[in-house]
């Protein structure tokens, strides 16, 4: 094992016409390998696809951070949440075997996983820019009432 291997941002799934094959390890973690067809239902492909796109953005982003930013640890963080996500609808295609209820189910329960995390992650954007607007009026008025206590 190299201790000084540089973790590096890649995709963990190649599409290949109506194929989808994953394998990768990320941080030590192994996905394993897998391979599905994709028949009528295009949304798991679509939806790990998202998942794939939105990690290796996070790990670009996480990147171009300094050391020791702390957007650093957060883009890192949402890039393992995408990473259990998309283990999550491995599971959950693997686990339906050929029962088309059940596959059905199981990837309503993926796709709301997703949608919650999403939510989440917007929500989350809001507050913190509410929070720094506040700040800004708060730093303003104190200046200006500084400034007319100096006037």
């Amino acid at each position: 094992m190299n201790f000084f291997k540089r973790n590096r941002c890649e995709k963990l799934i190649q599409y290949e016409s109506r194929k989808i094959s994953a394998r990768g390890e990320v941080s030590g973690f192994f996905i394993g390998d897998f391979e599905t067809q994709v028949r009528l239902n295009l949304i798991p492909s679509k939806l790990a696809k998202t998942l794939d796109d939105y990690q290796y953005l996070k790990c670009k982003d996480a990147e171009n951070c300094e050391k020791n930013d702390p957007k650093k640890k957060e883009y890192l963080d949402k890039r393992d949440i995408a990473i259990d996500l998309l283990t999550s609808l491995r599971a959950a295609i693997e686990s339906s075997g050929h029962d088309a209820r059940s596959l059905k189910k199981n990837i309503s329960t993926s796709l709301k996983n997703v949608q919650n995390f999403l939510q989440w992650n917007y929500e989350k954007k809001m507050l913190e820019r509410k929070f720094r607007k506040i700040q800004l009026e708060k730093k303003l008025k104190k200046d200006l009432r500084r400034g007319s206590r100096l006037g």
